[in-house]
């Protein structure tokens, strides 16, 4: 299997999105582009929400 890290892949990408550390620094170079880093930051705490909302309903 060719993991390929000098090449950019959506699934690494979300990956770092999601705070997880499979990933590279070519998918890194993607939180430059402006507005990302708070998308990031919007998707983790949509999920902290979620985390919450679903353990107060068990």
């Amino acid at each position: 299997m060719d993991l390929q890290p000098d090449k950019l892949h959506s699934a690494r990408f979300w990956n770092y999105l999601l705070g997880g550390r499979d990933n590279f620094e070519a998918d890194e170079l993607l939180m430059r582009i402006p507005g990302v880093g708070a998308w990031r930051r919007a998707v983790k705490e949509v999920r902290a929400i979620a985390h919450i909302a679903g353990a107060g309903s068990q």
